[in-house]
């Protein structure tokens, strides 16, 4: 005997029951009171675009949404106009400071979209942006554009009436400027370590070389100034100037050193370290470690000698090519070359804010690092160029 058989025979009667209380959103009465006009791109604020300066015209898209429950029964006209007055309400609220975008450098391709009978996106126009003469490189500058008015006394949905795009200007890809500001003149393994602007650098020989800039810019052999570093991770931490190092042993020692890079207070302060693949300093704050084995991100704090482990950052960051910090960002490089950036808050542990892609073309490097306030890259035959970088720009070596 079939024991689903009145299970399933309720249910039939249930549904057919219960078939006049089910309404479809076009039979709710008077649906059009729910109803609202809205920017879908106001979503996000700020709406973050990257553009490229170039003599072309750059555009972004802009359109109207119908939101509810019932698809409008006639068409609906709507008028957009630039509100670049909200930009200090803006900044003030939210302790931004971005640049109002300059008069005379963008327009829009029309004042008004229509959402036609029956449909809920309107026609899309653009905003059009004229960068030459207007933008800079790596700038975020801010322009507000807002709902004027609807047709026929439609409902505007307030809280999504203005959308704030922030535009940042980026060269054109392949154009991203560099500068060759040392060649070791072979490819190049050993950590190097940057204080401030100075480059400390094991050799082959396992001795640390000082490298310090000259005045054209570029890094120049000084001194030698330690023997015997076996290390395969090394890094500098503020703000108590020491150097951190895993040995061949997975072990850490911390070098305390002077301002002449004179070395004391030598210790080992960590045991058992090769179950993680790298290890990546952000500030003076914490230590961010890759996992060998699942890939998570882990976050330790280290005052001195003692460490406190916090939480980890989840898993899946084993795939990037690598990883580092710049200011209050993780930047990733994925193998096929994109540059990611995630916001890190100061708190302990940081917090980790969401994906956004700052970059192409950036796989032709084996090791990015900053130090001061560029972007140091080293390539395959050994060479390490400077780039004036900024996590808020875009920076595109190759074509996407």
């Amino acid at each position: 005997m079939n024991n689903h058989f009145p299970i399933v025979l309720a249910s039939l009667l249930c549904i057919s029951a219960c078939s006049d209380e089910i309404r479809l959103g076009l039979d709710i009465p008077e649906s059009e009171d729910y109803s609202k006009v809205y920017i879908p791109q106001a979503a996000s604020s700020p709406c973050l675009k990257s553009i490229f300066i170039s003599d072309d015209v750059q555009t972004i898209g802009l359109s109207a949404f119908y939101g509810g429950p019932s698809m409008p029964g006639r068409d609906i006209l709507v008028e957009f106009e630039p509100r670049p007055e909200l930009v200090a309400e803006y900044n003030e609220f939210n302790g931004t400071d971005y640049t109002v975008l300059p008069e005379g450098s963008y327009s829009l391709s029309s004042s008004t979209a229509t959402i036609k009978a029956g449909q809920q996106y309107s026609d899309k126009l653009n905003v059009n942006i004229e960068t030459v003469g207007n933008i800079q490189v790596a700038k975020q500058y801010m322009l507000p554009v807002s709902i004027k008015s609807v047709s026929d006394s439609e409902s505007v949905n307030d809280k999504l009436s203005t959308v704030y795009y922030v535009i940042t200007g980026s060269y054109l890809p392949g154009q991203v400027p560099r500068e060759k500001v040392l060649s070791f003149g072979q490819p190049m393994t050993n950590p190097i370590i940057c204080v401030n602007k100075d480059l400390l650098v094991i050799d082959a020989n396992h001795d640390l070389i000082l490298y310090q800039l000259d005045g054209n810019g570029n890094y120049q052999k000084t001194r030698k100034i330690g023997e015997g570093w076996y290390f395969d991770i090394a890094f500098y931490m503020p703000p108590e100037n020491r150097i951190l190092a895993r040995d061949m042993n997975t072990n850490i020692t911390q070098f305390y050193f002077t301002e002449d890079y004179s070395f004391y207070g030598i210790g080992t302060i960590g045991f058992g370290w090769g179950i993680y693949n790298d290890l990546i300093p952000f500030k003076d704050i914490s230590l961010i470690a890759l996992g060998a084995a699942d890939g998570a991100l882990y976050n330790w704090t280290l005052k001195y000698s003692n460490w406190n482990y916090y939480n980890a950052f989840g898993q899946g960051w084993g795939a990037f090519i690598n990883l580092f910090c710049f200011n209050n960002y993780l930047i990733a490089i994925e193998e096929n070359g994109t540059m990611a950036a995630y916001s890190l808050s100061d708190a302990t542990p940081p917090a980790v804010g969401p994906r956004r892609n700052i970059g192409t073309g950036w796989n032709q490097y084996k090791k990015l690092f900053q130090c001061g306030e560029d972007l140091l890259a080293l390539d395959d035959n050994g060479d390490l160029w400077k780039y004036q970088f900024t996590p808020e720009g875009y920076w595109p070596l190759t074509a996407e």
